[in-house]
């Protein structure tokens, strides 16, 4: 998901020419699988653009990446074109529109947020240095990262035009959820 950074891990020829051709092309599309590892591919999925900042060759066993992911886009398929498997075009995509939302410190998704971050020790740098975004879209976008949601559920909540839908839907598995009660 966008607004973040990560750091990918990868060996072998097609990984190397994966990170070769992103880093000649500005950057590499990303898109989502679910938990059985079948891929989001179908044209107009949701996507995401990473550019590489750098790539560690040798001092490690597998080759490091660092990106961090910048917009959405969509997969766009041509009817004349063969679809190939390592191989995607997008069209960059604006989400959601910019939020005017901003949530309450003491909001259920902030909240909930911050003891699943404490609970399993992870640290978004944008927590790193205790300036919690408040901004709809990037709790939504959180919460999209962690949650185990259907992929076809994840790619309905981001083609809506505003997070609205995203919070609402947040909110009512967050408060139905048993492990949080």
């Amino acid at each position: 998901m966008p607004m973040t950074r990560h750091c990918l891990t990868g060996s072998g020829w097609l990984f190397t020419q994966t990170i070769r051709a992103g880093q000649q092309a500005g950057g590499i599309w990303l898109v989502m699988q679910d938990s059985r590892g079948y891929p989001a591919m179908a044209d107009g999925d949701v996507m995401t653009l990473a550019v590489i900042e750098s790539v560690d060759w040798l001092s490690q066993q597998q080759i490091q990446v660092h990106i961090a992911t910048l917009s959405f886009g969509r997969i766009m398929r041509s009817s004349d074109a063969p679809a190939q498997p390592t191989r995607l075009t997008g069209q960059l995509y604006g989400g959601w529109s910019p939020s005017s939302v901003s949530l309450a410190a003491d909001d259920v998704l902030i909240t909930r947020l911050h003891q699943w971050q404490a609970e399993f020790g992870l640290v978004w740098p944008e927590w790193v240095t205790n300036q919690t975004p408040l901004c709809a879209n990037w709790v939504c976008l959180r919460w999209l990262e962690l949650l185990p949601l259907s992929l076809k559920t994840k790619q309905r909540l981001l083609k809506q035009p505003s997070a609205r839908n995203c919070l609402r839907y947040l909110k009512k598995v967050i408060r139905q959820s048993d492990r949080y009660h």
